[in-house]
């Protein structure tokens, strides 16, 4: 299909999405430097464990990912999209926690 990357994703990102796309010596650009965090992290939860998958995307948001990211493999973007999508919403935990404490009376300032 044209417009289309195929890519084989395995759940363990390889080397190359601990380091970021610029050379030794390189100031880390910060989004690859949060890539790079992220994906430790989930390393660290467990959740790099390999699963084949199989996904057609289009060829231009793997490009603008890798761009975005500062990682240079298509299958280390697809692994940390997952990553990201995997993590617990903290607002969302708090909300659920609070849900029902807060008096219909109060008036909330801005």
């Amino acid at each position: 299909m044209a417009g289309k990357t195929t890519s084989h994703v395995h759940g363990t990102a390889p080397g190359s999405a601990e380091k970021p796309a610029k050379p030794a010596g390189a100031p880390i650009d910060k989004r690859a430097e949060l890539a790079t965090s992220l994906l430790a992290e989930a390393r660290q939860a467990g959740l790099l464990g390999k699963q084949m998958m199989r996904v057609e995307v289009p060829k231009a948001l793997v490009e603008a990912a890798k761009r975005e990211s500062g990682l240079q493999s298509t299958n280390d973007v697809a692994v940390l999209a997952l990553t990201i999508l995997a993590r617990p919403d903290p607002v969302a935990a708090v909300m659920r926690r609070n849900r029902g404490k807060v008096r219909k009376d109060h008036m909330i300032e801005h």
